[in-house]
């Protein structure tokens, strides 16, 4: 009868053990990186209140003096907890395997259901149990699985770890368990403590045989956490259990501090069973210069509380809330433009548009590039090439780049947008969701060949205002005495691109014989020069009927040089309607795109009818504007 009565009661001491710790109360972090604003934050259990904790039920105290602070509730919605379990031999050890498992059960039982656990496994190598998941029956079957044997990697556990985490918050929380003794890591112990400089770590120590504190102690203390000990397997699950406490019910005490240095903290907390203090100590920076005044309004509750990382002192944990809205709208645009940007340069860089030199105008030059790739991207664009050379788009595409005066196979041009196109999709994506995928891939070869358009237009003009001075060098050499050919030879080394470039072209084609009318008539059509083309029919002319070629030449020289100045009068006289076109096109854009920015709910009625008709009717009218206007301004003669 002694013995059952002993028994009961050690059973009473255990329950009431464990019961303390259920219902325990802890200071689980300092935050004074906003000094003089300070905050601490309280783990509170439901069960040690009545009712939901409220202002005034808590005083703080620094310094031993009372002072004002505004109370707000932590998101658990915003957690992220990973634990750590040592499988190793060393678990044997008094059944601390099975200890493990009933406190790992037990913590994922009391911690709220929304918080993602994952659960990772160390000895011999580093296994993944569970990632992060709210599924408690999967995360309690994961649990349940653990063996102990091996080896220790527990180094390697804590860096494989913090590839775990979402990324999308930043109150993460790392939970070892081990006996501190690693004996098989890659990885080093200033590796394990860099991850828990970046992660809240709490350590709990299991003593055996492989003990070793120090690793778990700098560990913890690197990640601002804490440090628990136990000798006893039966002990675990109370050690976790305050570590669980220490991550529900969490309340921020907001303060402007009066202290500087080295201060201490303690807290009173009005409980059913009377007043409980916790107390800790901090180290502040000096005192500032000025302090604003202190807000101690009550806050209920704060779901978008927003709170920069931190550096923590007194035992606590580097872990902030994120506002849910996230960034500005604005922001993710600009962000976005910056790194298109970016990759448009790379693009350039990597492949400068400069004028070529051809020793063989009829075969493309291969680029450097080209040259040395033989992997999968030469593979590639090569086999791009045999498709759109199959599709019989290649004479086209390969003209257009070689009128553009880019030195690229068409089936590297093609990469190239395809790659640009993901890029560009993924971006949208980003901003307007999946409607910016296809927007993305159906617009990128749109852009690509507008900028082909662009650079070939560019350069065409650039051909039409060289040719007078080149008709005049052209004169020159024929009155020299030069032939056709050998004058022509002469212009080319003396003019600047892109009349170099087509001029030496078009020697190359009469040395391999082709007629010199059709390799010029050839050039005009590339050109798409009317002048040239007169130029063209003026030597043809000259070959059937005879005369002096350097006379019709000066003719035509002269005649180009009156209607390119007849052209530019004309385009002054009509810059201000070309001006008025660009402006009333891209007024409205902008102005949508600056109030979109601005204020990104601007435009959300428009989402209902009949606001997609009026979108749909007002792009159409400024289409028809636009050619409108560009037709009333352009000038044939």
């Amino acid at each position: 009868g002694i013995a059952i009565a002993l028994l009961a009661a050690c059973a009473l001491v255990a329950g009431g053990a464990a019961r303390a710790a259920d219902d325990e109360a802890v200071i689980s972090r300092v935050d004074v990186s906003g000094y003089p604003m300070v905050a601490i934050e309280v783990g509170v259990p439901a069960g040690l209140t009545d009712a939901p904790l409220a202002q005034g039920d808590l005083e703080l105290f620094e310094n031993q003096q009372p002072i004002p602070f505004t109370l707000e509730k932590v998101p658990a919605s915003g957690l992220e907890v990973v634990l750590l379990i040592d499988t190793s031999g060393s678990m044997k050890e008094g059944d601390a395997m099975g200890a493990a498992r009933s406190a790992a059960t037990r913590f994922l039982e009391v911690l709220p259901a929304e918080v993602p656990v994952g659960i990772v496994s160390f000895a011999d190598s580093v296994s993944l149990v569970s990632p992060l998941s709210a599924d408690r029956g999967l995360l309690s079957a994961s649990v349940a699985g653990l063996t102990a044997t091996g080896e220790t990697s527990l180094y390697d556990a804590v860096v494989f770890a913090k590839t775990l985490f979402s990324g999308a918050t930043s109150d993460r929380q790392l939970i070892v368990l081990s006996d501190g003794g690693d004996t098989v890591s890659k990885s080093t112990l200033a590796d394990a403590v860099a991850v828990s400089s970046e992660i809240r770590t709490s350590a709990i120590e299991l003593v055996s045989s492989e003990a070793n504190q120090d690793a778990l102690r700098q560990l913890s203390a690197a990640g601002n956490g804490t440090l628990s000990s136990a000798s006893d397997p039966a002990a675990l699950d109370g050690l976790y259990q305050q570590v669980a406490n220490s991550l529900i019910n969490r309340f921020r005490l907001s303060f402007q501090s009066a202290a500087s240095g080295d201060a201490t903290y303690l807290v009173r907390i009005q409980t059913k069973n009377g007043p409980v203090e916790l107390s800790t100590a901090a180290s502040l920076p000096a005192a500032p210069t000025s302090i604003a005044p202190v807000d101690t309004s009550v806050t209920d509750s704060a779901p978008n509380t927003v709170a920069v990382p931190s550096t923590l002192v007194g035992g606590g944990t580097d872990s902030s809330s994120t506002s849910p809205n996230g960034p500005s709208k604005g922001l993710l645009v600009l962000g976005a433009a910056a790194i298109f940007a970016a990759l448009a340069l790379l693009t350039l860089l990597a492949y400068p548009a400069k004028p070529r030199e051809r020793a063989a105008p009829l075969e493309r030059r291969p680029t450097a590039a080209a040259v040395e790739a033989n992997g999968l991207g030469s593979r590639v664009s090569s086999f791009v090439d045999r498709i759109v050379e199959a599709r019989d788009t290649r004479r086209g595409l390969s003209s257009a780049l070689e009128v553009a005066a880019i030195s690229l196979r068409p089936g590297e041009f093609v990469v190239l947008t395809a790659s640009l196109g993901v890029v560009f999709a993924l971006l949208l994506n980003s901003l307007i969701g999946a409607f910016g995928i296809v927007l993305g891939i159906v617009a990128t070869p749109f852009l690509a060949r507008l900028f082909l358009s662009i650079r070939a237009d560019r350069r065409r003009r650039a051909f039409v205002e060289q040719l007078p001075d080149v008709l005049q060098m052209l004169v020159s050499s024929l009155r020299g005495g030069f032939g056709l050919p050998q004058a022509l030879d002469a212009v080319s080394s003396e003019s600047a691109e892109p009349a170099r470039s087509e001029l030496q072209r078009v020697l190359f084609e009469i040395r391999i014989g082709r007629d010199p009318a059709d390799a010029l008539r050839a050039t005009a059509e590339r050109m798409k020069s009317r002048d040239f083309d007169w130029v063209v029919a003026a030597m043809q002319i000259n070959r059937e009927v005879g005369g002096e070629l350097a006379q019709i030449l000066e003719n035509v020289a002269e005649t180009v040089r009156d209607r390119q100045k007849l052209n530019r009068q004309i385009k002054t006289l009509t810059a201000e309607g070309r001006v008025s076109a660009y402006v009333l096109t891209g007024l409205p854009i902008f102005l949508v795109l600056f109030l979109s920015l601005l204020s990104p709910g601007y435009f959300d009625p428009m989402k209902e009818a009949p606001g997609p008709f009026m979108i749909v009717v007002g792009v159409v009218s400024l289409a028809i504007g636009w050619v409108w206007m560009r037709k009333m301004i352009r000038t044939q003669f």
